[in-house]
């Protein structure tokens, strides 16, 4: 199985320099990384932040019961079947790979997949069960390289996160806190900063969580403390990782 994007491997010194942005909470050009999808249940607060690790919420949650919306699998189990129509989609492998798709073209495996089609949506889930990845959708602001969302008069302004992916296979989460930006706004400042081909928008607002701890030093970069993050249901930790000593591996 292949994925697009593998953020555990990648040239420490790319060919073009990393950006040195306050705003890039973790970018693996700079430091790799690896990225898991944590379901919480209902009550449940977001666990203690590790060190070299950072912690944001995730996709959405559903506004009419407790649970991600959209369709979810954590590990290779499926938390929420309600398919919509975002179109976009992160995949995450077990070792902590990340790919950023486009719905209509999900590859997996020697298939690419239309998730819009239940049937071709029924296999992939199936699929990628048994490969115990972890799936959720959102709304893509970058596709294929380009601006996937309009810039529409007096659309609401609010800060943002978002995850992102580059054409060398690096990804990061880029954070335009304490700036309140539109959708719009907040995908020109990345497309600007890292040139990302695909970027995926993260849940803010009420359920605005980020906890870092840099080498023992916790810092909070959202706006819940950790002790009312019972009103999540989906977090995603990223762990920085030791740079590699020996030049980069193999392709997957």
């Amino acid at each position: 199985m292949r994925f697009l994007l593998a953020a555990l491997l990648f040239l420490p010194a790319a060919a073009l320099a990393c950006p040195d942005d306050p705003r890039l909470l973790a970018f693996s050009c700079a430091q790799p990384v690896s990225v898991h999808l944590h379901a919480l249940e209902q009550g449940e607060v977001a666990p203690e932040t590790p060190p070299d690790t950072l912690v944001v919420t995730g996709t959405y949650s559903s506004g009419d019961r407790y649970g991600i919306e959209g369709l979810a699998i954590v590990s290779g189990r499926v938390v929420s079947s309600r398919f919509q129509g975002w179109d976009g989609l992160a995949i995450f492998s077990p070792a902590g790979e990340v790919s950023l798709h486009n719905v209509v073209r999900v590859p997996l495996g020697a298939t690419t997949f239309n998730l819009r089609d239940t049937r071709q949506r029924e296999t992939f889930v199936s699929q990628a069960e048994a490969a115990g990845l972890s799936v959720i959708q959102s709304h893509l602001l970058i596709s294929d390289g380009r601006l996937d969302v309009r810039d529409i008069p007096d659309q609401p302004r609010y800060r943002r996160r978002i995850l992102f992916s580059t054409e060398a296979g690096d990804v990061g989460t880029f954070d335009t806190s304490p700036a309140a930006l539109t959708l719009f706004d907040a995908a020109t400042a990345l497309e600007e900063l890292a040139r990302p081909v695909m970027a995926l928008n993260l849940d803010m607002g009420a359920y605005d969580y980020c906890s870092r701890n840099d080498k023992g030093k916790l810092q909070d970069c959202g706006l819940l403390q950790r002790d009312r993050t019972d009103v999540l249901t989906n977090i995603l930790t990223i762990r920085y990782l030791p740079q590699q000593q020996n030049g980069p591996s193999d392709p997957l």
